[in-house]
């Protein structure tokens, strides 16, 4: 076995972020490096020393044994390789992640009195049904689960974060003080109608939402056929030097990703990450593998846009704008994603059927996927979503719900977009994944940030920025 000194400084690595298996931060490097998202994990393990390893199946069928690293001597000899030991999380002992260790490389009895210091948080109730976040687990696929209810009189004693914790109060006079404020949004669904909005389609692509891939119906969720989205983005966040996949987003000019507003957010501390921080990735399908004849690009961030009136609490006005450091070049599989001026401006969308793809879970406790994924879900009416979320946060004219209790956004990425075909056979941005509860809840849909009630918004930011 290793020095203890060295196994310390590994599982301190590892146990970053409350556990997660963190990615590479090279991207020079041949393989592309796994992303590692807010994703929901296996259950906290209550498996003590005495009662030893847990069996359980790797991703390729092998039976194995559910250990911390260290004690898997196959693992440990790959114990750079963030992607495989991720891919192989099955559980954790406290706050340390457990590995599914192949049967044939039997696990060492080797005790450790190695000592790791974390920083815990008092764990939220579970889940009955409610948004309450899970004990030990992680939000569903970098989507938000929603605060957990409060009590008359309690609104604003705590706020959970993008990782599932509870923090402190917020300041008196902060921004983020009325609850589903939309102070500077109209939430007129009929707001829109009528705008001249010559100027700003005057500066975008004329050719958007495009793609070389038949439009089809989707049924179920499934891996998407390579450069159908190609205006797809999965954004990385860099600390301390270590590069994450946190969230998506997309392409909507050049220089401008649209995503929701808690991804540019260090939801911990309240405060916006620096834009040197995000990195942009485009024109990729598989971010496992080079074998996808894919070269995805990536570029930094010069600057975030923030929607003012973002409430974290709520994620009401959860829309955000990142310009690029550069200009990228537009080919088969990086293309603009249109924005829809003049197309779906005072129609509520309900009942119709949009898409969403990302490299999200295929279920609320599964893993997230290295391909990108697609699923196609139906639009709800606003007054029905309102009465399935009344007694957690406001659902108003900013906001857009679909899923129909099969399908979920657990199958794609907070800040994504929700995409919908128009008769001039382009796709547009209606709605960006923003939260929701539990994937796939029967009855229960996801909730996206509504794109036409930002229209002003997005067409100021953008114009001040070209």
């Amino acid at each position: 076995m290793m020095p203890m000194k060295k196994i310390w400084i590994f599982l301190a690595i590892i146990s970053t972020f409350h556990g997660s298996i963190i990615g590479s931060a090279n991207r020079n490097v041949q393989r592309k490096s796994r992303k590692n998202r807010s994703i929901i994990f296996p259950k906290e393990s209550s498996e003590t020393e005495e009662e030893g390893p847990q069996p359980c199946v790797t991703p390729r069928g092998r039976n194995g044994h559910c250990v911390i690293v260290t004690r898997c001597q196959l693992l440990w000899n790959h114990r750079r390789n963030y992607s495989l030991l991720r891919r192989l999380n099955c559980g954790y002992q406290g706050e340390v992640p457990k590995v599914c260790c192949p049967v044939h490389s039997t696990p060492s009895t080797q005790q450790t009195t190695t000592t790791i210091t974390t920083t815990t948080t008092t764990p939220s109730p579970v889940s009955t049904g409610r948004p309450y976040p899970q004990r030990g687990r992680r939000p569903l696929a970098g989507i938000p689960l929603l605060p957990p209810h409060e009590e008359p009189g309690t609104r604003g004693q705590a706020a959970l974060d993008r990782s599932g914790s509870v923090t402190k109060k917020l300041p008196s006079g902060s921004s983020q003080e009325s609850i589903g404020s939309n102070k500077g949004v109209n939430n007129s669904k009929l707001a829109t109608i009528g705008r001249n909005y010559d100027e700003i389609i005057s500066l975008l692509p004329k050719e958007c939402g495009k793609n070389d891939v038949p439009l089809r119906r989707i049924v179920g969720g499934h891996e998407s056929i390579i450069g159908a989205w190609p205006w797809l983005a999965a954004l990385y966040l860099t600390r301390r030097g270590i590069k994450t996949a946190e969230c998506g987003g997309a392409l909507v000019t050049a220089k401008h990703v649209i995503t929701a507003a808690h991804c540019t957010v260090n939801s911990r501390r309240g405060t916006t990450f620096d834009a040197s921080q995000i990195i942009v990735r485009l024109g990729d399908h598989d971010l496992d593998s080079d074998e996808d004849g894919l070269t995805p690009v990536e570029v930094r961030v010069s600057n975030i846009i923030k929607h003012e009136n973002f409430v974290l609490r709520t994620f009401q006005n959860d829309i955000a704008i990142l310009e690029l450091v550069s200009s990228v070049q537009f080919h088969k599989y990086v293309t603009p994603l249109c924005l829809p001026y003049g197309v779906f401006q005072g129609d509520d969308l309900a009942g119709r059927n949009a898409f969403v793809a990302g490299w999200g879970t295929t279920s609320f406790d599964g893993p997230a996927s290295s391909k990108l994924l697609e699923v196609q879900l139906r639009i709800w009416e606003n007054s029905d979503c309102e009465g399935v979320f009344r007694r957690d946060v406001p659902i108003t004219n900013v906001n857009l719900c679909a899923g129909d209790g099969d399908k979920d956004a657990c199958r794609g990425d907070s800040g994504g977009p929700l995409m919908l075909p128009y008769r001039d056979g382009k796709f547009y941005m209606v709605g960006i994944v923003s939260f929701g509860k539990k994937c796939a809840e029967p009855g229960i849909p996801g909730v996206y940030t509504r794109i036409t009630a930002f229209l002003d918004w997005i067409a100021n930011n953008i114009k001040s920025t070209l």
